[in-house]
Protein backbone atom coordinates (compact mmCIF):
# COMPACT_ATOMS: atom_id res chain seq x y z
CA UNK A 1 0.00 0.00 0.00
CA UNK A 2 1.16 3.35 -0.78
CA UNK A 3 0.61 6.07 1.86
CA UNK A 4 1.36 8.50 -1.12
CA UNK A 5 3.33 11.03 0.24
CA UNK A 6 2.01 10.54 3.88
CA UNK A 7 3.79 12.11 6.49
CA UNK A 8 5.32 10.19 9.55
CA UNK A 9 5.86 11.60 13.13
CA UNK A 10 8.09 11.23 16.07
CA UNK A 11 9.03 8.09 16.90
CA UNK A 12 9.19 7.36 21.10
CA UNK A 13 11.04 5.20 23.07
CA UNK A 14 9.66 2.87 25.38
CA UNK A 15 5.93 1.90 25.31
CA UNK A 16 3.61 3.53 23.06
CA UNK A 17 0.22 3.21 20.86
CA UNK A 18 0.41 3.46 17.24
CA UNK A 19 -2.41 5.32 15.60
CA UNK A 20 -3.86 5.80 11.60
CA UNK A 21 -5.21 10.11 11.86
CA UNK A 22 -7.52 10.91 9.30
CA UNK A 23 -10.24 13.73 8.46
CA UNK A 24 -13.67 13.30 8.22
CA UNK A 25 -15.55 16.85 6.97
CA UNK A 26 -13.50 19.24 9.44
CA UNK A 27 -12.65 16.87 12.10
CA UNK A 28 -9.54 15.13 12.93
CA UNK A 29 -9.48 11.29 14.36
CA UNK A 30 -7.46 8.77 15.33
CA UNK A 31 -8.03 5.55 14.93
CA UNK A 32 -5.67 2.17 16.94
CA UNK A 33 -3.37 1.05 13.94
CA UNK A 34 -3.89 -2.34 15.17
CA UNK A 35 -7.17 -2.04 14.38
CA UNK A 36 -6.72 -0.88 10.70
CA UNK A 37 -6.78 -4.25 8.25
CA UNK A 38 -6.10 -2.37 5.01
CA UNK A 39 -7.18 1.14 3.47
CA UNK A 40 -8.76 1.17 -0.31
CA UNK A 41 -9.33 3.81 -2.84
CA UNK A 42 -13.30 4.64 -3.05
CA UNK A 43 -13.03 2.89 -6.56
CA UNK A 44 -11.88 -0.28 -5.01
CA UNK A 45 -14.41 -0.31 -2.81
CA UNK A 46 -17.02 0.30 -5.13
CA UNK A 47 -19.89 -2.08 -3.32
CA UNK A 48 -21.82 -1.30 -0.07
CA UNK A 49 -19.84 -4.19 1.89
CA UNK A 50 -15.89 -4.94 1.32
CA UNK A 51 -15.05 -8.41 0.94
CA UNK A 52 -11.02 -9.00 1.16
CA UNK A 53 -9.40 -12.47 2.01
CA UNK A 54 -12.74 -14.22 2.83
CA UNK A 55 -13.65 -11.52 5.15
CA UNK A 56 -16.63 -9.01 4.36
CA UNK A 57 -16.50 -5.60 6.09
CA UNK A 58 -20.10 -3.83 6.51
CA UNK A 59 -19.89 -0.25 5.99
CA UNK A 60 -20.46 1.39 9.51
CA UNK A 61 -22.67 4.40 9.86
CA UNK A 62 -21.38 6.14 13.25
CA UNK A 63 -20.97 9.68 11.23
CA UNK A 64 -24.70 10.84 12.64
CA UNK A 65 -23.94 10.00 15.87
CA UNK A 66 -20.70 12.18 16.04
CA UNK A 67 -22.46 14.86 13.86
CA UNK A 68 -20.05 14.60 10.91
CA UNK A 69 -20.81 15.63 7.52
CA UNK A 70 -18.29 13.95 5.33
CA UNK A 71 -16.56 15.67 2.04
CA UNK A 72 -17.77 13.30 -0.51
CA UNK A 73 -15.82 15.58 -3.07
CA UNK A 74 -12.45 15.15 -2.01
CA UNK A 75 -10.27 13.14 -4.09
CA UNK A 76 -8.01 12.19 -1.33
CA UNK A 77 -11.16 9.83 0.35
CA UNK A 78 -10.32 6.57 1.33
CA UNK A 79 -11.92 3.36 2.79
CA UNK A 80 -10.58 2.14 6.06
CA UNK A 81 -11.00 -1.63 7.16
CA UNK A 82 -10.93 -2.03 10.44
CA UNK A 83 -10.91 -5.03 12.92
CA UNK A 84 -11.41 -6.07 16.79
CA UNK A 85 -11.91 -9.11 18.29
CA UNK A 86 -14.51 -10.65 15.80
CA UNK A 87 -15.55 -7.85 14.57
CA UNK A 88 -15.06 -6.02 11.70
CA UNK A 89 -16.51 -2.90 9.44
CA UNK A 90 -15.15 -0.28 6.69
CA UNK A 91 -15.57 3.53 7.29
CA UNK A 92 -15.04 5.94 4.45
CA UNK A 93 -12.59 8.85 5.58
CA UNK A 94 -12.15 12.24 3.90
CA UNK A 95 -8.43 11.85 4.17
CA UNK A 96 -5.38 9.47 5.57
CA UNK A 97 -2.97 12.35 7.09
CA UNK A 98 -0.43 9.70 7.85
CA UNK A 99 0.70 7.41 11.27
CA UNK A 100 1.83 8.13 14.43
CA UNK A 101 3.36 6.20 17.69
CA UNK A 102 2.61 8.25 21.00
CA UNK A 103 3.65 7.27 24.63
CA UNK A 104 0.99 7.18 26.85
CA UNK A 105 1.71 9.80 28.44
CA UNK A 106 0.89 11.62 24.51
CA UNK A 107 -2.62 10.71 24.98
CA UNK A 108 -4.60 13.55 26.74
CA UNK A 109 -7.64 12.16 28.39
CA UNK A 110 -11.22 13.91 27.62
CA UNK A 111 -12.02 17.16 29.04
CA UNK A 112 -14.95 17.03 31.99
CA UNK A 113 -17.27 18.63 29.18
CA UNK A 114 -17.55 15.32 27.81
CA UNK A 115 -20.42 13.53 29.28
CA UNK A 116 -22.72 10.65 28.66
CA UNK A 117 -22.58 8.36 25.64
CA UNK A 118 -19.51 10.22 23.90
CA UNK A 119 -17.31 8.64 26.95
CA UNK A 120 -17.61 5.79 25.05
CA UNK A 121 -16.80 6.85 21.57
CA UNK A 122 -13.79 8.78 22.35
CA UNK A 123 -10.77 7.14 24.03
CA UNK A 124 -8.55 10.35 24.13
CA UNK A 125 -7.12 13.23 22.06
CA UNK A 126 -3.06 13.21 20.64
CA UNK A 127 -1.46 16.18 18.60
CA UNK A 128 -1.00 15.35 15.41
CA UNK A 129 0.45 18.02 12.76
CA UNK A 130 0.32 20.72 15.02
CA UNK A 131 -3.86 19.30 15.13
CA UNK A 132 -5.65 17.64 17.88
CA UNK A 133 -7.24 14.47 17.36
CA UNK A 134 -9.54 12.44 19.08
CA UNK A 135 -9.23 8.70 19.18
CA UNK A 136 -12.19 6.96 18.28
CA UNK A 137 -13.01 3.82 20.15
CA UNK A 138 -12.59 0.99 17.72
CA UNK A 139 -15.41 -0.90 19.75
CA UNK A 140 -17.61 1.22 19.42
CA UNK A 141 -17.14 2.08 15.92
CA UNK A 142 -17.44 -1.10 15.17
CA UNK A 143 -21.07 -1.49 17.23
CA UNK A 144 -22.27 1.06 14.37
CA UNK A 145 -23.07 -1.60 11.45
CA UNK A 146 -25.17 -1.04 8.84
CA UNK A 147 -27.65 -3.35 10.70
CA UNK A 148 -28.22 -0.63 12.95
CA UNK A 149 -32.05 0.95 13.45
CA UNK A 150 -32.32 4.99 12.90
CA UNK A 151 -28.44 5.37 11.11
CA UNK A 152 -28.44 6.56 7.89
CA UNK A 153 -25.99 4.26 5.53
CA UNK A 154 -23.05 5.37 4.00
CA UNK A 155 -23.25 5.47 0.20
CA UNK A 156 -19.27 6.24 -1.37
CA UNK A 157 -19.97 5.30 -5.10
CA UNK A 158 -22.41 5.07 -7.96
CA UNK A 159 -20.26 1.92 -9.19
CA UNK A 160 -22.01 -0.72 -9.94
CA UNK A 161 -19.28 -3.22 -10.00
CA UNK A 162 -19.79 -5.68 -7.18
CA UNK A 163 -17.41 -8.23 -6.19
CA UNK A 164 -14.10 -8.37 -3.94
CA UNK A 165 -12.57 -5.30 -3.65
CA UNK A 166 -8.58 -5.68 -3.59
CA UNK A 167 -5.48 -3.64 -3.55
CA UNK A 168 -4.04 -3.30 -7.66
CA UNK A 169 -1.76 -5.86 -6.66
CA UNK A 170 -4.93 -7.89 -6.40
CA UNK A 171 -3.54 -8.19 -2.71
CA UNK A 172 -4.84 -6.50 0.49
CA UNK A 173 -3.06 -3.18 0.98
CA UNK A 174 -1.77 -3.80 4.42
CA UNK A 175 -0.79 -0.57 6.86
CA UNK A 176 1.87 -0.34 8.18
CA UNK A 177 3.02 -1.38 11.47
CA UNK A 178 4.50 1.00 14.32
Amino acid sequence: MSWHGRTFQRTTRGPSSCYVVVTIGERWFAFDATAVRGMLTMQEAASQAVSADGIVYPPLAFTDLLEVEPNEDSSDRRVLLLAHQDRYGCVAVDRVHGQVACRASEVVPLPLHFQGAEREWYLGMIVFQERVAVILNVSWVLSCSQHDDGIRQPEWSTDSRLGCASHATGEMAQVQKC
